[in-house]
């Protein structure tokens, strides 16, 4: 089962559309029902939901995952369930699983997957209320000419798919652009 939505999540991140995720979506949006009962996110109540769904366990949940988000954002939840799951995942002190990125307060060494984990985050309608402190930090956080590094010697941005999008980061200038261009991509989601 769990293979069967992490390709759903590809599908959502490459044709978010596609009617295929339907069933999948509709899946997981009982899941998150079931996991926020209570208010809060409780791994109880996410794990219990698929065996009383699908007869599976899985008892570390999957809604943090990033194909679990890709398939939710790839349609608009309802807005109290969109805004306790982006909190919940937003205060995870791990992020996003598989991608481990502090949210609010990234570190550096994060950088490449703390921007995947915007990237997916910001499909879903409360990500602007929740990431603004964060984006204004983030503006402030450019050089003198108006652009961004974090350095090239990043653990996680080599083995991040966002990052170089250059062929090679010895010239700092393609590393800044690098840097540059996917913040650039990430403040236009937030005003579009």
């Amino acid at each position: 089962m769990l293979v069967n939505f992490i390709l759903a999540g590809r599908l959502a991140q490459i044709e978010p559309t596609h009617k295929m995720l339907d069933s999948f979506w509709t899946y997981l949006v009982e899941v998150a029902r079931q996991a926020f009962s209570s208010g809060n996110y409780r791994l109880e109540d996410d794990a219990a939901a698929y065996l009383r769904l699908s007869g599976v366990r899985v008892p570390g949940g999957f809604l943090k995952s990033q194909h679990a988000l890709w398939i939710l954002s790839s349609r608009r939840l309802p807005h109290q369930l969109d805004h306790s799951l982006l909190n919940w995942i937003w205060h995870k002190p791990d992020g996003i699983r598989y991608l481990r990125a502090p949210l609010p307060e990234p570190q550096p060494r994060h950088i490449g997957y703390w921007l995947r984990s915007m990237n997916i985050l910001s499909r879903f309608s409360s990500w602007r209320e929740i990431a603004v402190d964060k984006l204004n930090h983030l503006w402030e956080q450019r050089g003198k000419e108006g652009i961004w590094d974090f350095g090239s010697v990043i653990s996680g941005v080599s083995r991040s798919i966002d990052f170089p999008l250059s062929e090679n980061w010895r010239q700092s200038i393609k590393r800044k652009q690098d840097y540059s261009t996917n913040i650039l991509v990430l403040l236009r989601k937030y005003f579009d």
